[in-house]
């Protein structure tokens, strides 16, 4: 038989750009991911990727891909990774990767879930109901479920330890009562060369807390309802690709207390982004990038919050040019590898000011699995909506150590977004290097530095020290007593910061079924500036402190029906100063703390209710028990003071009063 000549015109597995990493579908299904979103959530932490994931379907992009990361993760075939710089082909960060998602063609699932989580202390329990509908023929799909939960209350009275130094507050809430209750449907369908997403979700919210105030206990009620909508359309126009959205957003709060509170936010977002390849050059085409965001936003308040009502206006405008400079392409022997360069601007408007930004980086393959990126960038932007905007409230009491009595003491943290933020500069540097895969073991190794230096910073957590409250006595409230019993975490802007840190990635296979994951990361500078005096060194103690090291170890493997995950994180201890720039008695030496998780998952697979044969059936098919123990060694964080004491506050209970838990969950496919 003799065939005409055939043209391929495009794989659904096949990106634009060299794949740097390639996951299998049993290696999708060790990772015991909920969904597609979790299953690229863990990739992004095992390559270090710090940056916005960028995804594309089945090589393609479409209107709105986070419909996709809703999947079950068995709706996978495999995902491709792709270099460092990649994104920039599909719209995403200059220096970002790409995921590329190859799903099935066809695929159908009815799932529910039934989970129960306690602490092995006893205390209180969670529960958690699921169920989860799912179609997906070619780039239409169709997903929507149902999530609702119950936790009880843990109560002082159930830990004796932690209540031994408190008498009279077996009522004090260690964690707080709650009820969620979850809704979701989303839809993509291909409209010609288009595809145009719709995405609705609806959330009701209840909890409740006790607390002391001028040492009398009150109770507090919080309950919020948001409903969200998004439309999303995307597609060829000529030479370019467009993506259009328009999402709303609208919460509704209320919570009870000595200071009761009502809040409604109301958000519109509109968007508009392009994104062309043109003017090849000897290395390759220009890649162009544009992109415009408009926002509207607006909080009115009653009680504690009220300060008339709050309107935010948003105005981005931004875009950036890949270039070319090497090719690698068509030399016999090495001629500089692969290059491009890469130079953006924004600029932004909003009703406190406008703002600028501007970055340029490179990314540059020497050799084939050698990759160097660096890009340094400068942004002056308005605070996100977020950030002004969120809802005032009161969060669940938490342990601190008051160094003015030198006690423990509960305080309750007041949350919310800040009307009053200053547009921040902030300068970040950022160089990386990856090398790999190498071998049929897929050894990938990766170092990345990170400077950040800020000016007007935002930040929202300063622990309670003297000279800490000194700077912002408004963000530590004292009763009549003196007692501390708030801390405001609303964000803030400090008058700068700088950080800078040092992060080894490597991962590998050592065979089909078992991936293994590191990372470890070394803070090489941590200062702030309160806007008088010398700056703070929390790496040496002030303003709270801060651990210089970290570590993280993941392991993901199945053998046979089991499933099983493995993960260990540590943080180095750290010197808490009560007098800045000075190493006294009297400080805190926060101890070294590390957990050990394990996640494990047996499928019978003799009820195999999608029909599929058993050599082929998948981790959702059929009837799944999954089991997973937090902090299995049952680690606290502890600490002590300068003369040796245990110090107030890092008791066993006191920081972590939940401790080990263990979550028992039973999924069925129907």
């Amino acid at each position: 038989m003799q065939l005409d000549d055939i043209v391929v015109m495009g794989r659904r597995d096949t990106t634009l750009g060299a794949v740097e990493h390639e996951f299998s579908a049993v290696q999708v299904d060790a990772l015991l991911a909920r969904n597609i979103g979790g299953v690229v959530a863990q990739l992004q932490e095992m390559l270090g990727d710090r940056s916005e994931a960028t995804v594309v379907i089945n090589g393609r992009r479409v209107a709105d891909p986070s419909i996709f990361l809703r999947l079950p993760p068995d709706a996978l075939e495999k995902v491709e990774v792709l270099a460092a710089g990649s994104a920039a082909g599909f719209g995403g960060d200059p220096v970002g990767r790409t995921y590329n998602l190859v799903v099935a063609q066809e695929f159908f699932s009815r799932d529910v879930r039934l989970a129960l989580h306690a602490p092995t202390a006893g205390g209180f329990t969670r529960t958690e109901a699921e169920t989860r509908m799912t179609s997906l023929e070619g780039a239409r799909v169709m997903t929507g479920g149902l999530v609702a939960s119950r936790a009880s209350a843990l109560r002082g009275g159930e830990r004796s330890d932690w209540l031994a130094g408190r008498p009279g507050s077996e009522d004090v809430t260690l964690a707080p009562a709650s009820d969620v209750v979850t809704a979701d449907i989303a839809f993509n369908r291909p409209v010609g060369a288009w595809s145009a997403g719709l995405t609705l979700n609806a959330q009701k919210t209840r909890s409740a807390f006790t607390a002391l105030y001028n040492a009398e206990p009150f109770q507090s009620r919080l309950e919020a309802t948001s409903f969200q909508a998004a439309a999303n359309a995307g597609g060829p126009v000529r030479d370019w690709f467009l993506t259009a959205r328009l999402a709303g957003l609208w919460t509704r709060s209320a919570q009870s207390g000595p200071d009761p509170l009502q809040q409604a936010i109301r958000t519109v977002d509109a968007s508009l982004a392009a994104n062309r390849r043109f003017g090849a050059l000897p290395a390759g085409p220009i890649i162009a990038n544009l992109s415009a965001n408009f926002s509207r936003s607006g909080l009115e308040g009653k009680g504690l919050a009220a300060e008339g009502p709050q309107r935010e206006r948003s105005d981005r405008l931004a875009g950036n040019l890949t270039i070319p400079l090497l090719s690698g392409a068509g030399h016999p022997s090495w001629r500089g590898g692969t290059a491009s360069v890469v130079l953006g601007v924004a600029a932004s408007a909003t009703d406190t000011g406008g703002g600028r930004s501007s970055n340029v980086g490179i990314n540059w393959s020497p050799f084939t699995r050698v990759r160097l990126t660096g890009s340094w960038a400068r942004t002056e932007e308005a605070p996100t909506a977020r950030q002004r905007l969120d809802p005032m409230t009161f969060g669940a009491p938490v342990a601190v150590y008051d160094f003015l009595h030198d006690e423990a003491v509960e305080v309750t943290p007041i949350l919310g977004g800040n009307p009053a933020l200053r547009p921040p500069r902030n300068d970040l540097t950022f160089a990386s290097l990856s090398v790999g895969p190498f071998t049929s073991r897929q050894f990938l190794l990766g170092v990345t530095w990170n400077r950040l230096e800020a000016i007007d910073g935002v930040v929202s957590i300063l622990p309670p020290t003297p000279d800490n409250e000194a700077a912002f006595p408004e963000r530590f409230i004292r009763d009549d007593q003196q007692r501390l019993v708030r801390i405001d975490h609303r964000p803030f802007n400090l008058a700068g910061a700088i950080s800078d840190s040092l992060m080894t990635n490597l991962s590998f296979a050592p065979s089909a079924g078992l991936q293994v994951s590191a990372a470890y990361t070394l803070r090489l500078e941590d200062t702030l500036d309160f806007g008088h005096g010398a700056e703070l060194d929390r790496l040496s103690g002030d303003a709270g402190g801060s651990g210089r090291q970290s570590a993280f170890v993941k392991l993901d493997g199945l053998r046979g029906d089991l499933k099983f995950g493995a993960a260990l994180r540590w943080e180095e201890g750290f010197r808490r100063r009560e007098l800045t720039g000075v190493d006294g008695a009297n400080d805190l030496h926060v101890g070294d703390f590390a957990t050990f998780d394990l996640d494990l998952s047996y499928r019978f697979v003799r009820d195999l209710s999608s029909g599929s044969g058993e050599d082929k059936a998948r981790r959702g098919e059929g009837l799944r028990l999954e089991l997973s123990i937090a902090n299995v060694f049952d680690r606290r964080r502890s600490a002590r003071l300068g003369d040796g004491r245990l110090a107030p506050g890092y008791g066993r209970d006191d920081q972590d009063p939940i401790g080990r838990t263990v979550r028992v969950s039973l999924a069925k496919r129907l």
